[in-house]
């Protein structure tokens, strides 16, 4: 009978489980694979919001483009010394070619950069339509306006540049810059 005590004692001498020094590894291993995770986590959502971001931004600038190149193609004539400017004066059909046009109330289309908005206004419309929403902030606008050939002068190009970025940032960004030319397409048959 003693054998079967001594027996029963040795199993009971080491019950099953973990060791202090076992515990704390898996706890420390499980704490590193945790951190390693949630900061992938957290790059991947910083990463999935800067290219909405940057898709919100790219959206507006494709509708500023737009509007502007429609404009330039529909009017009569790019009111411009030439060169680089700011801000681009349209006349439209009905205006009296070659006036000056801040002059000419109401056949005058502007597009100007004011308080990081694109503003497009006629004279009717002292205020201005903004272009880009609140969400988007416009740091640059310059057109550069080459004026038609000598084999057609009613032909001039403009090159609209414009930098842009969201208004509130997720993560830092040096903005987006979209350049497109257009010219006034008259055609002579």
């Amino acid at each position: 009978m003693s054998k079967i005590k001594n027996k029963s004692l040795q199993k009971n001498r080491f019950p099953a489980g973990f060791t202090l020094t076992e515990l704390l590894v898996s706890i420390a291993i499980f704490i590193i694979v945790i951190a390693i995770t949630s900061n992938i986590f957290f790059d991947i959502t910083r990463n999935q919001r800067a290219a909405q971001e940057s898709g919100l931004v790219i959206e507006e600038l494709n509708y500023i483009t737009e509007v502007v190149k429609r404009s330039i193609q529909k009017c009569d004539e790019i009111i411009s010394a030439g060169g680089e400017a700011s801000e681009i004066y349209l006349n439209y059909p009905g205006a009296n070619p070659g006036n000056n046009c801040p002059e000419v109330q109401s056949d005058c289309l502007y597009f100007g950069l004011n308080s990081e908005k694109i503003i497009q206004k006629n004279y009717l419309n002292t205020q201005g339509i903004p272009l880009n929403s609140s969400k988007v902030k416009i740091t640059s606008l310059k057109f550069f306006i080459q004026k038609g050939t000598i084999e057609n002068p009613k032909q001039p190009m403009v090159t609209i540049s414009i930098v842009a970025q969201p208004a509130t940032p997720a993560t830092k960004t040096s903005g987006i810059t979209l350049q497109t030319t257009v010219s006034k397409r008259e055609l002579e048959l």
